[in-house]
């Protein structure tokens, strides 16, 4: 999944070529035009096509990015769902905003909580489409700032160390 599935599709929908090692130790191109059974199955079937040893992806030009995360009391919950069903309605639909909810316990707040990692793809601050989630209070923990998709990436890694993710 990726922030930009709503503008460009699944990650896998970008691939325009897979270099493949065959059981019989060939390697082939799998692509629109050579293979392209095994281009398509390799796009979202299952694994034991053989070995890719290399893919190629249509890329584009991305720029600063808003986002961040937000952590509300659990007692917030109510305003989240809302704010969920305004994000994904789709008569307000906008493609450049995205969001991971998470619910858990934290020893550090001694309770339940909310956690929105928010992402609008264009450099836009606060934008409307996320404004039901950055509204909702009382806030433990704001994050939420101009930056850039890497950097976002690396807020989410030490928010989720190594051997505690679900």
């Amino acid at each position: 999944m990726s922030y930009f599935a709503p503008r460009y599709g699944f990650v896998c929908d970008q691939v325009v070529n897979f270099e493949v090692v065959l059981a019989n130790g060939t390697a082939v191109n799998a692509n629109s035009t050579a293979n392209s059974d095994l281009w398509f199955a390799l796009k979202g079937g299952s694994n034991n096509f053989g070995i890719v040893t290399r893919f190629d992806l249509k890329v584009f030009q991305q720029g600063k990015i808003w986002g961040g995360t937000i952590y509300n009391p659990i007692e917030t919950l109510p305003a989240q769902i809302q704010a969920f069903v305004g994000l994904n309605n789709a008569t307000n639909y906008d493609t450049n905003g995205a969001m991971i909810n998470t619910y858990g316990y934290s020893n550090q707040i001694g309770g339940w909580a909310v956690a929105n990692l928010l992402v609008y793809t264009k450099r836009a601050v606060n934008p409307p489409v996320l404004r039901p989630f950055t509204d909702i209070q009382p806030q433990l923990l704001n994050t939420m700032r101009l930056t850039n998709m890497s950097d976002i990436t690396s807020e989410q890694i030490r928010n989720s160390p190594s051997g505690m993710r679900q």
